[in-house]
Parts: structure tokens; sequence; C-alpha cells
């Protein structure tokens, strides 16, 4: 499990001067916001040009930093007595990358080559004389990695990139040779790395895992945060008819935003395929569903959609449907039931509800489900000719939501029935307070942290809780009970999908959810009406640097709610948690993924009742 929980890659150029010499430093932050939501989005990369230089670098991260240090009017190593080492190019890498270390005088140097998790991979001593000195590093394994020079004074590490995976895990650092300092004040070439001058003008391309990259120029005076819109990639298609008596003739169009697309390959689920954009296409056989999809490739990449059971061809043998106005709720649960049927004269429909109850010759009846449970519902319809019988296994679920739940340190929670689920109407807050400058820990005691290291925050907003600990240290297993009391688990993306669309339902995906006044929520509160009853607060979040230093952000502002699932990302496969993200700027809802060590609010669901 991974220790790092909010990993911004810091991208640091050295150079050193004498007390005479011109340096300074400018920090740059990108950060992505969605064209049309305005959401915060989910980076992945950001390419940087220096075209003054001839030079370029890519780095990484949710919000990418970058730190320029710039030095001129200095010889090479000015008056310090240390080494000088240059950024590994290229990087990032596949396989194999160099770097370049330059030495004043004749020092012993050793080398190390360490995980994201600290453990040293492989390594190199050396006593080197003074000048250039090349080294080569290969390592089959992709991921991050950093580079430790050390002497005996000084320590600096470089953050190396590699996207090679063979599937072996192998590592070495090899000297590649030396070159000698010239006598007197001359300076070495230039290195390979990225290097930046003020008044440099800059290109920079964005890139995200869901929005159309971003190409700008900046000439950087001072630490900036930059913000740009991004619109949002999407590939879909529409059929103008899906569903009829065989043969259907339809014709597909693409839907999409995604420039440059140059091929386009359908599957239409009957055997037949076509390469055109917007083709026209024939279903002749009769009672059968079909699944349809198309594969596009562009510029940046291959792109897929696909629609199940999307066309329809109904034939002229007898068919029996029915459908349901709800097939989800609490007890008691009416549910109007409405069938289809393209036999002309029927003379009988016989319904059981899977409950012990039936009903004849109603065609759209009219039931009750009284207890908790999971019912299968069957309707046969009769003519002259016989009987034909469609069943829907596991059709109806009804579960029961009590008023109250006790956690297992006594708390007592209201909850809320939305739609067919039952909440907790609070936030968690079990558990006993530690501080945020050490991370919760699989020691057998319940955890938490309260916002900015206040216990009465927890009082109001419940606790923050890191990935491991609402899990109880189970990782992967979606919908684990972890911290929330006996009968309720973690909700899942897809429990929280579903709440969504209830709360769509009563009227806005966020604003539904959301607290409707401005007491645990700052101005403006968009579209907060709280229909659903849910009471969600501006709790914020906790986070921590890869330095160990504690963040609480955004309280009032924002909420983040925890989920039993993850999924894996990142340019280096790392693995994220998935959680639900109101603001109060925003009525809608946006799905957040944050590093394991991120804390956030936890809403407990009940267990399914069978």
């Amino acid at each position: 499990m991974k220790k790092p929980i909010y990993f911004l890659i810091l991208l640091s150029f050295f150079s050193f001067s004498d007390s005479f010499g011109q340096k300074g430093s400018y920090q740059l932050t990108f950060k992505g916001r969605d064209y049309y939501t305005h959401d915060t989005i989910t980076m992945d990369s950001v390419f940087i040009e220096n075209p003054a230089r001839n030079c370029d670098t890519t780095i990484y991260g949710i919000f990418p930093k970058l730190l320029l240090t710039w030095v001129s009017g200095v010889d090479e190593f000015g008056s310090s007595n240390s080494f000088r080492v240059t950024q590994n190019y290229p990087n990032p890498f596949t396989g194999t990358t160099k770097f370049t270390l330059k030495l004043p005088d004749k020092k012993d140097i050793a080398i190390t080559l360490t995980d994201v998790y600290g453990k040293q991979l492989t390594g190199l001593q050396k006593t080197l004389p003074a000048g250039t000195h090349t080294f080569t590093i290969e390592t089959s394994a992709g991921g991050i990695y950093f580079l430790t020079i050390n002497d005996d004074a000084v320590s600096k590490t470089l953050i190396l990139n590699n996207r090679n995976n063979s599937g072996k895990n192998s590592f070495s650092i090899h000297y590649s040779g030396n070159e000698k300092i010239p006598e007197g004040n001359s300076k070495s070439t230039q290195s390979p790395g990225f290097t930046f001058l003020p008044d440099d003008e800059l290109n920079i391309t964005l890139y995200t895992f869901d929005h159309v990259e971003k190409s700008a120029s900046i000439q950087p005076s001072d630490n900036t945060i930059y913000i740009f819109s991004m619109k949002p990639n999407y590939l879909n298609f529409h059929a103008d008819s899906t569903w009829g008596y065989a043969p259907i003739t339809t014709t597909f169009n693409v839907l999409t935003n995604i420039p440059n697309l140059t091929s386009w390959a359908w599957n239409f689920g009957d055997g037949e395929s076509s390469n055109l954009e917007n083709p026209t296409h024939s279903y002749t056989t009769p009672g059968t569903y079909y699944t349809v999809s198309l594969t596009a490739q562009g510029d940046d990449g291959t792109y897929f959609a696909v629609k199940h059971n999307y066309i329809h061809t109904l034939s002229e043998l007898a068919e029996v449907d029915f459908a349901a106005d709800i097939t989800d709720g609490m007890a008691p649960l009416e549910v109007h039931f409405i069938s289809h049927t393209n036999i002309q004269n029927p003379t009988m429909w016989i319904w059981d509800f899977g409950d012990g109850n039936t009903v004849q010759g109603e065609p759209n009846p009219v039931h009750t489900y009284q207890n908790v449970g999971i019912y299968t519902v069957s309707l046969s319809v009769a003519d002259n000719n016989g009987v034909v019988t469609e069943t829907k296994e596991d059709y109806i679920y009804v579960n029961y939501c009590p008023s109250t739940v006790t956690d297992a340190d006594g708390n007592v929670y209201n909850t809320i029935a939305i739609g067919s689920q039952c909440w907790m109407q609070e936030n968690l807050n079990v558990g006993t307070k530690i501080s945020g400058w050490e991370a919760q820990a699989n020691n057998g005691v319940l955890e938490k942290f309260c916002y900015g290291g206040v216990a009465s925050n927890c009082n109001t907003y419940g606790g923050l809780y890191q990935w491991g600990e609402y899990m109880q240290y189970d990782y992967y297993t979606e919908g684990v009970q972890g911290i929330c009391p006996n009968g309720w688990h973690i909700p899942t993306r897809s429990d929280f999908d579903k709440l969504t669309a209830s709360a769509e339902a009563a009227g806005s995906s966020g604003g539904s959810l959301k607290e409707a006044m401005l007491i645990h929520w700052d101005e403006p509160n968009t579209g907060a009406d709280n229909l659903t009853g849910f009471t969600a607060l501006g709790a914020g979040f906790y986070q921590m640097h890869f330095i160990n230093q504690p963040e609480y952000i955004n309280i009032n502002w924002q909420t983040e709610f925890g989920t039993s699932s993850s999924r894996h990302v990142s340019w280096n496969d790392d693995l994220f948690i998935e959680s639900l993200l109101l603001s109060s700027y925003y009525s809608d809802i946006c799905w957040d993924v944050n590093y394991i060590f991120q804390a956030v609010s936890i809403r407990c669901i009940k267990d399914q009742e069978e």
C-alpha cells in the first residue's frame, strides 16, 4: 500500500552561482477546468517546450507543478565546492536514460535508485576525478523512481519517469565516461536537460484522461497558477430507428467532439460491419436484440463506444412483455404494471407477483409489496392458440429503512430513505481523533482526522478518513463493511450512481443532495434545495504532500464522500480511489479520483436485504 497520499511531481533544475551571480526561481502550477461544468479536471501531464533553449520536459500529477530555477553571469561551479547534476535525459524515458555529474575536484560519490516506497533497488559507489561524468540508468519496470547522488557533504535527488514495462524487475547504474574540466574559468557545453532564462516564452500542452488537449504559450515572470478551460472528449452514436418488425433498415450517425478522427470500425452485432463514418444497415432476423459498437481512430489514439441490446427486431410470432413504473423502493411498495403483446385477441392475463399473490384477467394491474425482499414477476397471456409467458427474474426489490443507526462508539445517526436505498443522513464520526501529522494506521484502533485538527469540527461535519482506515484494510472488496455499523457498508460507485439518479429525479444531481442553507456552506451554494433529504455539508477534505505536510482544504466550500471503488488511472498505473464531490459553486455532482492517503467524509448505506 502506497504511503504517499497526494503525489505531485515537482521537477527541479539545479544550478549554482557565486555571490556575484544573478539567480531566481518561479513556481508554475497547471490546472484544468471543464469547459461546460467548470469542475476541476484530473490532469495527466503537461508537455513544456522552451524554443529559445531548444529543450523540453514533461511533468505529471493531478495538479502538475514546475519549479523553474535560473542562473546567469557565473562560472560553472562558482565559489561552491559542491557538485552539479543535470536532469536525466530523456525524461520520461523507455528503459534507458542518462544524467551528467560535474565535479569541481576529486570526490567519493554514492548513487542510489529507490522506488516511491523508499526501497533501494540498486546503487553504485565510485571515486571520481574533477570533470564531467556520464551515467546510464536501465530499468525494466515502469514507474516513478528517485535517483539520489551523495558526496561526503551534499545530497541531491532526481525524479525519473520510466514508461517501459517489460514485466521484469531489473535495475542497473553504469558509469559511461569522464571528461576532465579544462584549466581556467571556462564553460562546459549545454546539458541535455531543461533550461530556462527570464523572458523565455514557453509552449505548453496539457493532457487529461478524458478531455481534449489544450495548447498555449506562456512567459513566466513570477510564481503563477495557470488555469485552462478544456472541452471533454466523447464518442457516441445514434440510430434513426432502433426497433420494429424485421427487416429494419437504419442509419447510424457519429456524435463526437474529438478532432481529427481518421477511421471508423462499426460492428452491427449480426456478423456485419462497416468502415463508413455514418453507415446504413439492414437487420433481417426477427425476434433478436443486437449490440452495436463503434471504434474510431484519431491522431491521439483509439476511442470506443458501445450500446448493448440497442436494436430490437420484432417477429410476427406471439410475443409478451411487461414493465413496471417502479422496480425498487421501501416497503410497502405500490407498483403499477403494464403489459405489451402482439397477440391480436387475448382471452386471459395471468400475473404472478412473486410474493405468493396472483391476479387474473387484468392487463395492467396494481400490486403492493408489503415485505422486504427481491421478487420475480411473470405474466402469461393466452388466446385460442395457446399461452405465452414472460418472466423477469429478481425484477422487484423492496427494502426497509430504520429511523436511526448506531456506530461502534455508540453514536446515533438519523437515516433517510432515498428511492430504494437507505442512507445515513449524517457523516460518520466514529473513532479516535489523531494528529494530521501522522497517517491513520492498521493498529486495531479506529482513527479519524478532524478538520483543522479541531475536535468540534468532527462533531459538526463528521470525521475524515483515509482509504485503508475506512475500508478497515480490506482493500479490494467493493461494498465492504469497513468502519460502518453492522448491516451497513461503504458505498460503491454504483451505490452513488443510483443515489445520483434519485437526486436528478428530484431536481439537480448535486443541489438535491446539499443542505439548503448557508450555515455549513459558503455562498453561493448553487442549486441547493436538499429535496432528497441527504443533507450534505461542506466538510472539506484532508491531504498530505509527499513532503509530509498535512493540509485541510475547502471547508464550507467542498465535500468529498469516499467509496469502496478504486481504479488504476495514472500514467504509471497508480491506484486511485473514486469519490463523489459536491461544491458550493455548482449544482451538479462530480466524480474525483484521489490518492489512497487523502482523507474524506463517509456516508454509510444499508445492506441490501434478501
